[in-house]
Formats: structure tokens, sequence, C-alpha cells
């Protein structure tokens, strides 16, 4: 039979059960190793796959983004030098190109296509994501502790009912990208400083992180679909403080050679 009645579900309840999710989530799941290589020499950054050829050898080593063999997302390298952080991003795709009609810089991730670059810097978990607006290249960082910010001075990510923040989200200066057409998809390059991420990178050095792609809709308007390396909890594409929010414990393993 049929009754009335009321309960109260708060967003602190929420919340904890979202941590505790994602810790059985962790628990369940072998995280994964990828390594970061040292670069030869600088690779060139302008969309093309001169620079990358293992990205296109099935049998070379690479970060696979994937479901299994037959269901594939991307796949992903990462070098370095000193100064900078290189990746490609190879993405499995209908279309050739990035497509994303945001407006709101902040919620790219909530409006087509994106890569995406997750890490803790040993200080704080930040995300790093690149995608296009108004047609042209951009990255957009997010922090999500930053040392002496004010409470009024956080971005909010909110639903109707909840709300996260980030001490700080920015578009950095001095990242390098770009984006080009490959066989069946395309392909993102950049050039990341280091500085940018808060890193020093000495070889034998492990960071935890995860790399992602994010999916438009046919006509390039909404994200319908988010995938990561080492984090599979990501079916959620309804929710802006779900989607933007960082989940440490389901990130998987980063060797710097």
């Amino acid at each position: 039979t049929r009754f009335a009645g009321r309960f109260t579900y708060t967003p602190a309840q929420y919340a904890a059960q979202q941590e505790r999710m994602a810790a059985r989530q962790a628990h369940a799941t072998t995280a994964k190793a990828a390594t970061i290589a040292r670069a030869t020499a600088p690779p060139a950054i302008d969309g093309k796959i001169g620079s990358w050829p293992e990205l296109f050898d099935d049998h070379a080593a690479a970060i696979e983004i994937q479901e299994s063999p037959r269901t594939r997302f991307g796949r992903v390298l990462a070098r370095y030098d000193a100064a900078n952080l290189y990746l490609a991003y190879r993405v499995f795709a209908h279309a050739d190109h990035l497509r994303n009609f945001g407006q709101d810089e902040r919620l790219l991730f909530k409006t087509g296509d994106a890569v995406d670059l997750m890490l803790d810097n040993g200080s704080t978990g930040l995300r790093l994501l690149m995608t296009v607006a108004l047609g042209k290249p951009v990255a957009v960082l997010y922090e999500k502790k930053v040392a002496g910010t004010p409470e009024s001075a956080r971005v909010p990510f909110s639903s109707p009912w909840r709300t996260i923040a980030f001490d700080r989200v920015t578009r950095p200066f001095g990242i390098e990208l770009a984006s080009g057409p490959c066989s069946g998809g395309f392909l993102v390059e950049a050039k990341v400083p280091w500085t940018v991420l808060g890193i020093t990178p000495k070889a034998g050095m492990k960071l935890r992180g995860d790399f992602g792609i994010l999916s438009a809709d046919s006509g390039g308007t909404s994200c319908v679909a988010r995938q990561y390396w080492n984090n599979k909890a990501t079916n959620l594409v309804n929710d802006v403080p779900g989607e933007a929010d960082l989940t440490p414990a389901l990130w998987g393993e980063i060797l710097v050679e």
C-alpha cells in the first residue's frame, strides 16, 4: 500500500555518501601506472601526428582510455623536460575536430568536447581542461585549494541543491595548445609549463593523476560522456558539482622517468 511521509537528505549526507562510494571504488580497483618519458627534443605543438607516431601504432605503449580493446576512447602520451610537460591525446570520435560552444569558461566541461589532466601536485589537487572556446584553443586550470584564498574569492559550482567550490579557476599564461584531424578522430597537443602545475620534475618522482576525454553530443553543445584512464566512476553527466569535482582516490600512479 502507498503511504505518506517525509524524510530529509542533506548535502552533507550526500557528500559523505560520495566519499564512501569513492572509497569502495578505490578499494575494488587496482590503480594503473603510467610513465612520463623524458623528451629527447621538444615536440612541435602543431596539431599534427609527426611528433607522436606511437599514438598510431597499437603495438606501442601508450596510456589507454578504454572500456576494452574493442571499446576505445583515446590514447595519450606524455613527455617532459625541465621546463614543460608535453601531452598528446588521440581521440577516437566521429568528428575530426574539437566541438565546444560553451560561453562560460568555467563550465566548458559541460558544453562539449574536451581533454582532461588531473594531478596531485603535493599540496593540492588540480585539473587542466583543454578544449576550444569561440573556435580557439583554450586551457582552464581548476585548483582545489590555494593557500590564503578568502571564502569570498572561491569559485562555486552548483546544482539546485548542493554546491562545491574551487579556490581558483583561471586561464593560465604560457600553455600552448593545438588540435587537428587524424585517422578515426582528432589529435590534441599541449605544452604546459611545470610552473603552471606547481611541480618541479625530478627523475623517479611519482605523482597521482588521471587522463580523460569528454565527448560532445552531435551538435557539440553538451558533454554526454566522460571517460578516464583510471577512474571508471564517471557516468555522471547531469550534475555540475559532480562533474567539476576531483576524486584523487580513483586516480592512478604516474612515474616521471
